[in-house]
């Protein structure tokens, strides 16, 4: 939520690097919002199809998904350009941490348009390919994700639920009891399911307790 609370996304075209469940909900936050376009990159897939199952349900018909593990960088950046009549995209949401996803937002987004940092990448450093062309001479805005903003971030997300946001179906795995907790957390390594619940007491205990 606080991610893509950077800048307006109405009529935007929106770039999300990584689609774990956090890409996945960020990318139905754009959508709802009114994103123009969302494109999506991932190396997996299971996340991709995802990706494309949920557009198909929402008819939300300008999702684009690459799987930027199989497919060459340099092509995918020029879908991107294509997708974006040259212009490049408006905000880049970054959910990976990949520093390869970093420098492919940095190459795809428009002059003077918004990158949202949120992923980690391993080891902290990251190298910028081209700092002169893609930093400064594009007068990007750089801005780092932590946290959420006390208490707007939670207000807006129960405000865009009770206006019709749909993010249940980023819990594809639900699981009645801690019993089965390795299969769960095997499913969710495995990304086949994007995020999993478990109730220790079974589901319908839980849901009884929320009457």
């Amino acid at each position: 939520m606080h991610a893509s609370q950077v800048c307006d996304l109405a009529g935007a075209t929106v770039a999300i690097t990584g689609f774990g469940p956090i890409g996945a909900m960020a990318a139905a936050i754009a959508e709802h919002s009114g994103a123009s376009t969302v494109v999506v990159t991932d190396v997996s897939d299971h996340a991709l199809e995802t990706a494309r199952r949920w557009a198909a349900g929402r008819s939300f018909s300008n999702l684009h998904a690459f799987n930027v593990r199989t497919t060459d960088i340099v092509s995918v950046e020029k879908a991107v350009e294509a997708i974006t009549d040259g212009q490049g995209v408006d905000v880049v949401l970054e959910m990976s941490g990949s520093p390869a996803a970093i420098n492919f937002g940095l190459d795809v987004v428009k002059m003077g348009g918004t990158l949202s940092l949120l992923g980690l990448p391993a080891g902290h450093a990251v190298t910028i390919d081209d700092y002169t062309r893609n930093v400064i001479f594009k007068g990007v805005r750089l801005q780092g994700i932590i946290g959420r903003r006390m208490y707007g971030t939670w207000q807006r997300m129960l405000a865009l639920l009770r206006s019709g946001l749909d993010v249940e179906w980023v819990v594809q795995a639900t699981f009645d009891s801690l019993a089965d907790f390795h299969e769960g957390m095997s499913r969710f390594d495995k990304h086949e399911a994007l995020k999993v619940v478990f109730f220790p007491e079974g589901e319908a205990a839980a849901q009884k307790r929320l009457r």
